[in-house]
């Protein structure tokens, strides 16, 4: 990953950083089913208009901040 603020060719995107946190989440920072859902699974979740009726759109989350994609994949450790 490039970092912020270094150099970049004028053709490429902006970069961001990434910070990971070692800290529980709630409800509010993130749709939790579909969390649950790809953890127990590990299979992705690719949802184009979450507002739309399907399997989530009963989580708090997606109902209260009017979500409108999701994009949520597990992370699986391969070994080397």
């Amino acid at each position: 990953m490039v970092r912020s603020g270094s150099r970049r060719n004028r053709n490429q995107p902006p970069t961001r950083s990434l910070s990971l946190r070692q800290a529980s989440v709630s409800a509010a920072e993130l749709p939790e089913s579909v969390l649950h859902y790809v953890v127990r699974t590990q299979e992705s979740v690719i949802l184009d208009d979450a507002s739309a009726r399907n399997a989530f759109s009963a989580d708090e989350y997606i109902r209260h901040n009017r979500v409108r994609s999701v994009l949520c994949l597990p992370l699986i450790k391969q070994p080397h």
